[in-house]
């Protein structure tokens, strides 16, 4: 018997949240392989780190953001948005750092 499997892609939300330094971990689940970008942004829309910008091949996925900027330097405290898009994906998870 053929048994297909469907599932549609998805973004939980990073944990921990809020964030005290350390590791938080992103985890997405994508429908079909292709091309995911997954981007930190602060609240002014400025890039903050790239977290993922390549192919992935369907399926689950787990993600870490180390707190640090593309400077190498830990962000400042505040706010942040991480956006991932990719194949049936476009979606926006925020994140509190703390110090």
């Amino acid at each position: 018997e053929f048994r297909r499997v469907l599932f549609r892609s998805a973004f939980a939300p990073p944990a921990p949240n809020p964030a005290r330094g350390g590791a938080i971990h992103l985890r997405l689940s994508i429908a079909s392989a292709g091309h995911v970008r997954c981007i930190v942004h602060d609240l002014q829309g400025r890039i903050v780190r790239t977290l993922l910008d390549g192919t992935l091949e369907a399926g689950e996925h787990a993600i870490a953001f180390d707190g640090r900027g593309e400077d190498g330097r830990r962000v400042r405290p505040g706010l942040y948005l991480v956006r991932c898009i990719g194949p049936g994906l476009d979606r926006t998870r925020t994140l509190v750092m703390l110090q």
